[in-house]
C-alpha cells in the first residue's frame, strides 16, 4: 500500500473540506471532489466507515458501496452516454480508504478503443451497445 493519509476520513467525512455531494445514506458518501481529477465529470464514493481497500471489503458494505455506485452512474451515463469506475490496490492506491471513481467525457484515460456504436433503441437514454460484425 503507498504511504498517504485516509483523507476521506480525515478532511471529507467530518466536513472539514466542503464537497458536492451527489448521493448520501446512512453508509456512503458519493461526492465531486474539490479538484476534478479527470474526466468532464468526476464523482468519488466511499463507504463511510474505514475500509482500507476493496481487499478489505467486507460483503454488507460491498452491496451498499455497489448500489450507490450504481446509482451514481446510471445518472452519469445519462448525460454522457457511458462512464469509468475504477479503484486502486497496493502501491498503486495513493490513499489509505477505498473509493471509487466515477468518471466520464473528456479526459477520462482510454483503457480500450471504442467499439462502433449504434443505437440502442431498447433503453432510451443509456449508452449505445458496439455494433455487431458481419463474418
Amino acid at each position: 500500500m503507498a504511504d498517504g493519509l485516509d483523507w476521506y476520513c480525515a478532511q471529507v467525512l467530518p466536513g472539514h473540506i466542503a464537497v458536492d455531494v451527489v448521493c448520501e445514506t446512512d453508509d456512503v458518501l458519493a461526492f465531486r471532489p474539490p479538484v476534478p481529477g479527470f474526466g468532464a465529470e468526476h464523482i468519488i464514493v466511499i463507504p463511510k466507515q474505514h475500509v482500507r481497500s476493496l481487499l478489505e471489503l467486507d460483503a454488507d458494505t460491498a452491496v451498499k458501496l455497489l448500489a450507490v455506485q450504481q446509482t451514481v452512474a446510471a445518472e452519469v451515463i445519462d448525460r454522457h452516454g457511458g462512464c469509468q469506475a475504477i479503484t486502486s490496490i497496493g502501491d498503486e492506491q495513493h490513499n489509505r480508504h477505498l473509493h471509487i471513481h466515477i468518471a466520464a467525457g473528456e479526459g477520462v484515460a482510454r483503457f480500450v478503443q471504442r467499439a462502433p456504436q449504434v443505437p440502442d433503441t431498447q433503453k432510451p437514454g443509456r449508452p449505445n451497445r458496439p455494433a455487431e460484425h458481419d463474418g
